[in-house]
């Protein structure tokens, strides 16, 4: 008899002790081992087959060097959200609203985290263990786990719930930690079996979320190095937790920078010369110039990462700084490739205090109609944010992702000076961004664009 449940979402194989898959973390049904039907929990024959079921509890050794098997040594980043307060709302709450207001929070998290490619662990009360990097690993696990958390914590103190008429608001503080764990472990029995994993890093995120401020995300040090370059930080100095016999590094975030990162790979560029990348930086240099004369061109920039593309976007954009023009650049995210036109709601977002409002200054200097005009496309755009592409609001009709008015603008703006448009990992690109560009391409020809 093998003991394994097959997942139905991965088809991954897993121990018939396990609740989740270890694949994809989908929930496992108990499943019959010689006709895999599914079983009630408490069936000692398959209603299919009339197997007996055997006593899962009582796991033969080597069904337990299979366990062990799938059981990996790996680093992870895990977080650890409580919701302040708890107590005294259970105090003061009747249980039933107690209960609806746990399940928002949860909701809010779970919901959160999904976004971010996060996995929830466990639901414990008013916590909240999550991870990163299990059962999927990112390459930038940590600083997803950073976004999520400053997210999660403006979307749980913005969570809207009226309790007998009176209003509640919500608040939480996070704790993150990064380091090795072993994942893939199960523990208890029969009902009360769960995956677990095993290591001090859990351990520290709890204990990091205890000292951090209400609302707010205290990370350690090797979390702050992953993304230093990319989230501002400020230092909590080294702090003693309980339980651990040491001091331990502490870091306080602070927020995004200002502006925020353009791209996944967004540190310092090397001050060096660039090497061997000449007939590439002619062939940019040669469209733009056909773009400055009203021929828009379309560039795709494609390599391994790393080999230095948004280098080369630097020394294009170096070598025709003296000549006058405009710089729109976007950036795709590998977190939020199913957000529609995530990238230009993004810039537009940042872009009142940055890049866009210094475009509109100087076009309104020559052309205040035409300024206005920008500002009315921007303020469109922006409140299309609010509502995707077929949501419909009471009494309204469904509400079209802006494409026209994304392309006006940039028709607008390169009207005034060429525009050199840059989107960043554009590999990432949501289905929505993608169909702009398409869209994009047939105009470019007639305009003073160059898009790479």
């Amino acid at each position: 008899m093998e003991f394994e449940l097959i997942c139905g979402r991965c088809n991954h194989r897993n121990h018939t002790s396990s609740r989740f898959c270890v694949g994809c973390g989908a929930p496992l049904e108990r499943q019959c081992p010689k006709c895999l039907k599914p079983l009630p929990a408490s069936a000692n024959y398959c209603a299919s087959c009339g197997a007996k079921i055997e006593d899962e509890t009582n796991v033969p050794p080597s069904a337990l060097a299979d366990i062990q098997e799938t059981l990996e040594r790996r680093q992870m980043t895990v977080m650890f959200c409580d919701l302040r307060e708890s107590t005294r709302m259970s105090e003061e709450l009747d249980p039933e609203d107690l209960r609806r207001v746990l399940g928002l929070y949860q909701d809010c998290c779970a919901e959160v985290i999904k976004k971010f490619g996060g996995y929830v662990s466990r639901y414990m009360g008013d916590g909240v263990l999550i991870l990163f990097g299990y059962p999927s690993a990112h390459d930038d696990d940590a600083y997803r786990a950073v976004r999520a958390g400053i997210e999660l914590i403006r979307e749980i103190s913005s969570l809207p719930i009226e309790l007998s008429g009176t209003s509640l608001r919500l608040a939480s503080r996070i704790g993150i930690a990064t380091g090795l764990v072993i994942a893939g472990d199960v523990i208890g029995k029969q009902d009360s079996q769960e995956q677990a994993i095993v290591g001090k890093t859990p351990n520290l995120a709890s204990r990091l979320q205890s000292i951090a401020d209400t609302n707010s995300i205290v990370v350690n040090e090797t979390t702050y190095r992953l993304v230093k370059n990319r989230i501002r930080f400020e230092s909590a100095g080294p702090t003693r937790l309980e339980g651990l016999n040491i001091a331990v590094k502490a870091y306080r975030v602070v927020g995004l920078p200002d502006p925020p990162p353009k791209s996944a790979d967004d540190f310092d560029l090397p001050s060096a010369s660039m090497v061997d990348r000449d007939t590439e930086l002619a062939h940019l240099t040669r469209l733009w110039g056909q773009a400055q004369r009203g021929n828009g061109r379309v560039v795709l920039v494609l390599g391994e990462a790393g080999i230095g593309k948004s280098r080369l976007i630097q020394e294009l954009r170096s070598s025709i700084e003296e000549v006058p023009h405009h710089v729109l650049e976007l950036c795709c995210s590998s977190y939020l490739a199913n957000s529609s036109l995530h990238p230009v709601f993004e810039y537009f977002r940042e872009g009142a205090k940055s890049d866009l409002s210094e475009i509109v200054e100087t076009i309104a200097d020559k052309d205040a109609e035409k300024a206005t005009r920008i500002r009315s496309l921007v303020a469109t755009v922006s409140a299309a944010e609010m509502v995707g592409s077929g949501t419909r609001a009471p009494g309204s009709s469904p509400v079209e992702l802006p494409f026209d008015n994304v392309i006006e603008l940039i028709v607008l703006v390169s009207e005034d000076q060429p525009l050199l448009l840059v989107l960043e990992d554009f590999h990432w690109a949501d289905p929505s961004t993608r169909q702009l560009i398409e869209m994009l391409v047939d105009q470019v020809p007639l305009e003073r664009v160059l898009v790479v």
